[in-house]
This record gives structure tokens, C-alpha cells and sequence, in this order.
């Protein structure tokens, strides 16, 4: 990158076609394209 920033390594998770489903299902439901998906994830 020519002004010094640097991206952190893209990382991915991996989610059930069930659960894509759904995501997409509550995405048209909101009628908003531009939704994008949060995860939070804690230790226990």
C-alpha cells in the first residue's frame, strides 16, 4: 500500500445453508440491500 496502511488478513467463518437462508429471508424483510451481517463472538 503506498500510504503505509495495511489490511488486516481477511478471515471467514463458515455457516449452514439453513442459516443462509434465514440471513437472506431477514434481509429481504427489511427491504434494505445494503444490510451486512454482524457476529460477535465470546468465551465460555
Amino acid at each position: 500500500m503506498p500510504d503505509g496502511t495495511q489490511l488486516a488478513p481477511e478471515e471467514r467463518i463458515l455457516i449452514s445453508d439453513s442459516a443462509a437462508k434465514r440471513i437472506g429471508e431477514l434481509k429481504d424483510m427489511d427491504g434494505n440491500p445494503n444490510l451486512m451481517l454482524r457476529i460477535a463472538v465470546s468465551a465460555g
